[in-house]
């Protein structure tokens, strides 16, 4: 974070440089939130679906900063994002392997750990005052790695060639189960559209929506499978994404710059997809094997809810 800061400095100092007219401010807003929503880890062969793993984040803590520095309608941004190691929820794993048919042929679930989570962006833009009104479009880059760890939990796996059922006999598991970790990197453009008012004696009030677009993701993806003693590596190129937000602020006006800001937001990533790899996992010296007519996809939902608190750093 002191890093982060420094670097944020830096780019103030950058600013103050090429705006000497203009005044140069600087902002830190520390805080903390929640993070819910759903991954899902697809495995095709050929156009077929073979297998699904859905990895469920009911509500994850996180904690995070977001560091701002603006002159003469510039600004510079850097935030940057860390979940609390939880409980996170449930992963729900489903195969398809009957020739012939899209039903679900063995089905599992287990607890789900979130053992990390972090994120972190990069953003420029321009603000446009109309009075009480602003607009802002911007464009940044976002980098973020998250996994999860499986645990416990429960198989069902008909025998045969019937298809799973939801009545067949429990198997109960123990330990970890499967982990699965991702790497994803992004561009991003966007526009942000508010309104400020300020009341005498009482502060200013914000309300601000704001859109961005991702139109490339990468994600590079490492799956586990302890059972199996196996792993797999997939890497998936292309994906498209689209965040859309909504937050609040109240700066009573005590000090410019200081006060409080709570915001919401919805993440989506699809069609990210790629190739597939796979070796054992222990005492070996094998190299990873791209799986010849497989390939994989991801597919993210995330909510963030945050609420942060404003200090000014510079003015």
């Amino acid at each position: 974070m002191k890093t982060s800061i420094k670097a944020l400095l830096l780019a103030a100092l950058f600013l103050g440089a090429a705006f000497p007219s203009h005044s140069l401010e600087a902002d830190l807003m520390i805080g903390a939130g929640l993070r819910a929503g759903a991954t899902w880890e697809l495995v095709f062969e050929g156009e077929k679906m073979i297998s699904a793993l859905e990895w469920n984040d009911r509500a994850v803590p996180s904690v995070g900063f977001d560091a701002r520095a603006s002159a003469g309608g510039f600004f510079l941004g850097l935030g940057a994002a860390f979940a609390i190691p939880v409980r996170s929820g449930e992963m729900e794993n489903r195969d398809f392997l009957l020739p012939g048919s899209a039903a679900t042929s063995h089905y599992s679930r287990h607890d789900v750990y979130m053992d990390k989570d972090f994120s972190a962006r990069a953003e420029a833009g321009y603000k446009f005052r109309l009075g009480t009104f602003f607009l802002a479009p911007f464009l940044g880059f976002n980098y973020g790695n998250r996994k999860w760890v499986a645990t416990g939990g429960f198989l069902q796996y008909p025998g045969g060639s019937s298809p799973w059922t939801g009545d067949e006999p429990k198997s109960a598991l123990s330990g970890p189960i499967i982990s699965y970790e991702q790497a994803i990197r992004y561009p991003f453009v966007g526009l942000e559209a508010g309104l400020g008012r300020r009341f005498p004696g009482a502060g200013e009030m914000l309300v601000a929506l704001a859109a961005a677009f991702f139109p490339y993701v990468w994600v590079d993806a490492n799956d586990v499978h302890f059972m199996r003693n196996t792993r797999f590596y997939d890497t998936l190129r292309g994906g498209l994404g689209l965040s859309l937000g909504l937050s609040a602020g109240y700066f009573p006006g005590r000090a410019k710059g200081a006060g409080f800001v709570l915001r919401a937001s919805r993440e989506s990533v699809w069609d990210a997809r790629g190739t597939t790899a796979s070796a054992g996992i222990g005492i070996s010296d094998e190299n990873l094997v791209l799986s010849q007519g497989h390939g994989a996809e991801t597919e993210i939902v995330q909510w963030n809810f945050f609420l942060g608190m404003s200090v000014p750093l510079y003015r």
